[in-house]
């Protein structure tokens, strides 16, 4: 027996004037915007080689930091893409969070662990 589901897709076009200002456009879903903020997101896409390469470091991190729910990234390049520099605001922030992730994971491994004596 096969299922068919349909889809409605709503479609719109949006002109923009962002000029060399801008460097990329990010789209997701919120299993990304649930686990890291607006500026993560920026400095973790802001100085990839290529879009493909920031929609890779903003998906492996909201992994990293127990994102579970499904999580889609597209990076969109603009006319800016290269040109655009800034600080990586959140580095520290990041690192932190790591940390503390890689404490919480080991904690619930040896807990695991334990259950299963």
């Amino acid at each position: 027996m096969v299922s068919l589901h349909f889809v409605n897709i709503e479609a719109c076009r949006i002109e923009t004037k962002l000029g060399d200002d801008w460097a990329f456009l990010v789209l997701l879903s919120d299993g990304i915007s649930s686990v890291l903020s607006d500026d993560e997101i920026v400095d973790l896409a802001r100085g990839a080689a290529d879009p493909k390469m920031a929609a890779e470091r903003i998906l492996s991190f909201s992994q990293e930091m127990g994102g579970q729910d499904n999580a889609t990234v597209i990076v969109v390049p603009l006319a800016g893409w290269g040109k655009v520099d800034g600080p990586d605001k959140t580095r520290d922030l990041r690192e932190y969070r790591r940390k503390q992730a890689g404490m919480y994971f080991s904690i619930s491994l040896v807990l695991r662990m334990l259950n299963t004596l």
